[in-house]
């Protein structure tokens, strides 16, 4: 290990998941682990067709679902058999909750959740026919629609779509974004919902408008929840995270921008991955809504130090005892300074980058196929020295591909291999 080689790993916007939701009024809940599965009743479980497992917002396997739908017509969706508790009508409020991912590439309007929509039941689905990312809630024959700015693309977020008396609402990441009116129409529920298309029995076939990206944790209640039910909701939120490494210790910072009923962090080493131990732990602030700082110095053992990478996670413990992880992330302890390394190479579910910044910047991050199709794109934060990030691949199909990285007039380029 070289002395004062510093090696910083940002990522942004780090989510862990949060426990003690609500379950008063939660008449259908559906995790997506990989199935349509009602955990409330072990009933009214739901089908798949040609919907994939996939990573979750914390990048945990099979525990979310994936949609890839480039055309009108839909070969990937779910359906959820019809449930007398989901099926509101006349003045019976309710909250529909769910987390998502949208793609950069927006082909056409995607479906998110129809419960017969066209019929005059709810259903949210996105679209860019206004010039911007959207997202429409539409009850009644009537949508609310959220501003421009409100939608990222490329990011999970969570949308709360709320029926309370007769105002119809949208909350993206608990914040209210968007306020209308419903409709007249009286809802008929003839069809089962679908999650991740739209439907319309005229249609052949009627699935259509399906959604690219994912769905994960839907929950649906008979009441509106209120704005503290709906943060338990919410992850704990990071700012950014890093590590810097000097001679014989890591120096671990992160921020965050919300904690909800949290006891501590555990911070873990690992040495391949895969089997962690907890090296130290911070107090945390419990509930907050502003940003916080920590940081926490590991010292490396000699053992630790001959090895060429070494990876950290941290475990966010609630206080009724409840945890989970973050993403892991990687330091390479031997690496010469190059301006864009790229691993692991075959990679499967995502692929994780390292740079050198001479300064504080941006950088523009794509993905190419080989006939030169741009697939993926982001714009990237830096900072003076080495940078990591990771970006989720799971939709790319097999093949060979380029990442491209561009810092000002600066282009690097590097290829890799997508495995199944």
């Amino acid at each position: 290990m070289k002395s004062l080689l510093l090696y910083t790993l940002s990522l942004a916007l780090l989510n862990f998941t949060k426990a003690q939701a609500p379950t008063t009024g939660l008449v259908a809940y559906y995790p997506l682990d990989g199935n349509y599965t009602n955990t409330i009743s072990g009933t009214y479980n739901g089908s798949n067709f040609g919907s994939v497992a996939t990573t979750n917002k914390f990048g945990f396997a099979n525990k979310a679902m994936s949609f890839a739908n480039p055309s009108t017509t839909v070969p990937q969706y779910g359906t959820l058999p019809i449930n007398t508790s989901i099926n509101f009508s006349g003045t019976q409020n309710f909250t529909i909750s769910f987390y998502t991912l949208i793609n950069s590439t927006i082909p056409h309007a995607e479906g998110l959740f129809d419960n017969c929509l066209n019929y005059g039941g709810p259903g949210c689905f996105f679209w860019n026919a206004n010039g911007f990312p959207q997202v429409n809630f539409n009850y009644k024959n009537r949508s609310v629609q959220t501003p421009n700015g409100a939608i990222p693309l490329d990011t999970w977020i969570q949308i709360c779509l709320v029926r309370d008396n007769g105002a119809t609402k949208i909350y993206v990441n608990g914040t209210l974004v968007a306020t209308g009116t419903e409709g007249t129409t009286a809802p008929v529920y003839n069809f089962s919902p679908r999650i991740g298309s739209m439907f319309f029995n005229s249609f052949s076939p009627p699935q259509y408008n399906g959604h690219n990206g994912k769905i994960d944790d839907l929950r649906i209640y008979n009441r509106v929840l209120s704005l503290a039910e709906m943060a338990t909701l919410l992850p704990i939120k990071l700012n950014s995270f890093s590590a810097k490494l000097f001679e014989d210790k890591t120096q671990l910072n992160w921020q965050t921008a919300q904690e909800i009923n949290t006891s501590h962090f555990e911070i873990e080493r690992s040495n391949d991955g895969v089997n962690f131990m907890k090296v130290g732990s911070e107090n945390a602030s419990g509930n907050s809504t502003n940003n916080r700082d920590y940081v926490y110095n590991d010292k490396l053992p000699a053992t630790v130090q001959s090895l060429s990478k070494i990876y950290y996670r941290l475990k966010s413990v609630d206080l009724d005892g409840r945890f989970t992880y973050s993403d892991i992330v990687t330091i390479l302890l031997n690496k010469k300074m190059e301006q864009l390394i790229v691993y692991p190479n075959p990679a499967k579910e995502k692929i994780n980058i390292q740079t050198t910044a001479k300064d504080n910047g941006k950088g523009l991050v794509q993905i190419i196929d080989m006939n030169g199709k741009i697939l993926f794109k982001k714009d990237i934060n830096l900072i003076k020295g080495i940078n990591a990030h990771n970006f989720d691949i799971n939709l790319l199909h097999a093949g060979n591909y380029f990442l491209k990285l561009q810092i000002g007039t600066e282009i690097f380029q590097k290829g890799f291999v997508k495995l199944e």
